[in-house]
C-alpha cells in the first residue's frame, strides 16, 4: 500500500524482533540490540497481562474479547518533527496520524482518545483499573515491563478507536531509543460502547 506521499505503508512481521515493523523502504532494519529488545518487550506484555488476567495489557480487562495480544512494533525514525515547540495537543495529533499512516490506516482516523504522556514513567493506563491485590501479585510482571519501557524516551500511550461500535480498537505505547526510532507496544481490544 502507499501514502498520498508515495511511500510505502502498512506492516510487516520481523521474525527474528517477535515485531511488527513498518513496510517503509527508506527505513533501515532495526539493529540486533533492537530486535533483541523487542522480544524482551513483547514477552513482557505478554507476562504482565497474563498476570492481571487479560490477553492485553494495553486494551486491559475491560475488554470484550481475550482474542488479542500485544505485540512489539518498530516505526523507526520519523523525520515529522513532533517533539517541535507548539501546543501539546498539536504534537499529539501529528504524532497519531503519522503512527495510523505508518502502520497504514491511512491519514484519516474516527478518533483518538486516551493520549498520555509518560511523566511519573510508562506504564500502561490500563493498569490505573487492576484492583490493587492483583496488582500485588502481577507485581513482578509489571516492573519487568515498565523497566524496559524506560528504556525508552518520550513515551505515548494512546488509542485510536474502531470506526464502528464493536469493531477493534488499537492501542500504542511508543517511544524512541537512542538515535531517535519510534518503536514500542501495540494492541488491541473490543468495547461495545465506544
Amino acid at each position: 500500500m502507499s501514502s498520498s506521499t508515495g511511500k510505502s505503508v502498512g506492516l510487516g512481521y520481523l521474525p527474528s524482533a517477535q515485531a511488527l515493523i513498518t513496510a517503509d523502504a527508506s527505513l533501515s532494519p532495526p539493529s540486533s540490540e533492537t530486535r533483541a529488545f523487542l522480544v524482551r518487550l513483547s514477552n513482557a506484555a505478554h507476562d504482565a497481562g497474563a498476570a492481571i488476567y487479560c490477553s492485553s495489557i494495553l486494551g486491559g480487562q475491560g475488554s470484550e474479547s481475550d482474542q488479542f495480544s500485544d505485540c512489539a512494533i518498530y516505526l523507526g525514525v520519523s523525520r515529522e518533527g513532533f517533539d517541535a515547540t507548539g501546543s501539546e495537543e498539536g504534537r499529539n495529533k501529528a504524532l497519531s496520524e503519522w503512527v495510523a499512516e505508518a502502520v497504514g490506516l491511512g491519514g484519516s482516523i474516527p478518533k483518538i482518545a486516551s493520549f498520555k504522556r509518560g511523566t511519573d514513567g510508562p506504564s500502561p493506563v490500563s493498569l490505573e483499573t487492576v484492583p490493587d491485590g492483583q496488582k500485588e501479585k502481577a507485581k513482578a510482571s509489571i516492573s519487568t515491563l515498565e523497566g524496559l519501557l524506560k528504556q525508552l524516551s518520550d513515551v505515548v500511550e494512546f488509542r485510536i478507536h474502531g470506526a464502528d461500535a464493536g469493531e477493534p480498537n488499537l492501542h500504542f505505547m511508543i517511544g524512541k531509543d537512542g538515535i531517535g526510532a519510534w518503536q514500542g507496544l501495540m494492541g488491541a481490544s473490543v468495547w461495545s460502547d465506544d
